[in-house]
């Protein structure tokens, strides 16, 4: 197991060996050092049950294979062993015209010649056994369950005993269920059986039947688990993307990657300048690559150079000109091979969206041209928004927009600036300040409080030169 598993990962190991950019080829010695490998065996305990059906074949799930043998479609067989020199087998009785009962019978006089049912396929320990529906008559005779009928530490008890290992037959002639419960280990060498001894009374033989009745056993077995080894990957850089490629070809390995691959992406869109200090940045979708592949240890660092005067920075860029960013990303503290990322971007001379209103903030204050661009409107005095126009400031063109469910708004920049107007009624107590168009009548302190929030947030009312 050792050796195969080894040979296995090392063929893994060995096929992540080219990388781009003109990065040689891994030594052997190294190939370990960059590859984590996990153990791919452990166990874990399963609880397993498996049912005979005893109704003579009625349910279709449990089948007489021959005069001795059942298997069950839940897994397994039991097969019957009596001395009886005549009259030892299996007897299915099942006749839906006469009364649609199903009876499976251990046949042979079970106590005195010893009767024994044998489940070789069950392996592992036993903890439960049900019977359900049982004629065992007539008096005289025990059915043990376990591995030795004469050893009980290899017995299981009644449920709700501890030392009483035994089903007795009686002569009601009654159907009667049981459960056998405890610890058993079995396997093909020491199997689950049933034992039936005794001595019947006045010579009156002792049968077992089971009429639409059941045996099911509970188990727990070990079974190996067959860890998932994880990814192995090998690196090429194009441009701006940085691929991983997953080499894993562990059958035990489920990739969950779109073509075996993951993308980190370098992006530097172009950008228009507002007239501010605001510097703009390169970004890498750090975080959605590491949810995908699971590496973590992702370092990366960044140069901005102007193709023009060819000044260089690794703080972001802020000036109208033409950039490239250089991104250069260490995988897993792998200074030796670093990746480098390049991507082309411009600040312009964007759009501008003028507002006046301080209830008004917008994602970005210039754009370029077919940019989305979102508003948002923050009330500020119990004031409400009547309507929002968007007007091209060259063409006089109104600028369609979106309303969002979450109260936003969002429209596209046209090839020009925008004006951005709206009409918004303010609440006003006229018992403490009136307005008429652009003259205000304040007639209380309350009245002068609200005159001057109502100077800080209308934009109508900036440069105010009305009367009071």
């Amino acid at each position: 197991m050792k050796g195969k598993f080894w040979r296995k990962a090392l063929a893994a190991a060995t096929s992540v060996l080219m990388l781009s950019g003109g990065v040689p080829i891994l030594p052997l010695s190294q190939v370990f050092d960059r590859t984590v490998i996990k153990a791919s065996a452990a166990t874990q305990t399963v609880t397993k049950t498996v049912t005979f059906d005893m109704d003579g074949g009625k349910s279709g799930t449990t089948t007489k294979t021959d005069d001795y043998t059942l298997y069950t479609i839940a897994g397994g067989t039991m097969t019957w062993s009596c001395s009886h020199p005549n009259i030892n087998n299996i007897l299915y009785t099942y006749d839906a015209q006469y009364d649609d009962t199903g009876k499976t019978r251990l046949r042979g006089d079970v106590a005195k010649y010893e009767g024994i049912a044998t489940f070789p396929d069950i392996e592992g320990k036993v903890t439960k056994v049900e019977f359900t529906n049982i004629l065992f008559s007539y008096a005289g005779a025990d059915m043990y369950v376990g591995k030795d009928r004469t050893d009980t530490s290899t017995l299981l008890h009644i449920a709700g005993t501890t030392n009483d290992y035994d089903f007795p037959s009686n002569n009601d002639y009654d159907l009667r269920s049981v459960t056998f419960e405890g610890n058993v280990n079995v396997d093909k060498d020491n199997p689950l059986k049933l034992f039936f001894y005794g001595e019947p009374q006045n010579d009156l033989p002792a049968e077992i039947t089971f009429v639409d009745g059941s045996i099911t056993i509970t188990y727990e077995t070990e079974e190996e688990i067959s860890e998932d080894p994880g990814h192995i990957f090998s690196y090429s850089a194009n441009d701006n993307i940085l691929t991983a490629t997953c080499n894993q070809n562990d059958p035990y390995h489920v990739c969950g990657l779109t073509d075996k691959k993951a993308e980190l992406v370098l992006t530097a869109n172009d950008m228009a300048f507002d007239g501010s200090l605001v510097k703009r940045f390169a970004t890498l979708n750090t975080q959605e690559f590491a949810d995908a592949t699971g590496i973590t240890d992702i370092s990366s660092t960044f140069v901005y150079e102007n193709k023009d005067t060819h000044e260089k920075t690794s703080s972001g860029v802020v000036l109208i000109g033409d950039y490239t960013v250089t991104a250069t990303i260490i995988i897993n503290g792998d200074t030796e091979h670093p990746y480098t990322l390049t991507k082309d971007f411009s600040i312009v001379d964007g759009h501008k969206i003028n507002n006046v209103y301080s209830q008004f903030s917008l994602s970005k204050s210039a754009a370029l041209k077919d940019e989305k661009v979102t508003i948002t409107y923050s009330q500020k005095i119990d004031e409400s928004v009547e309507e929002l126009k968007l007007i091209g400031a060259t063409s006089g063109n109104t600028i369609p927009y979106i309303t969002n469910t979450d109260g936003t708004y969002t429209f596209t920049m046209p090839d020009e600036d925008v004006n951005l107007n709206a009409t918004i009624t303010y609440p006003i107590n006229e018992n403490d300040i009136t307005q008429n168009g652009d003259t205000f009548t304040i007639k209380t302190a309350d009245g002068w409080d609200y005159f001057c929030q109502r100077m800080k947030v209308d934009g109508e009312l900036n440069g105010f030169s009305g009367k009071l």
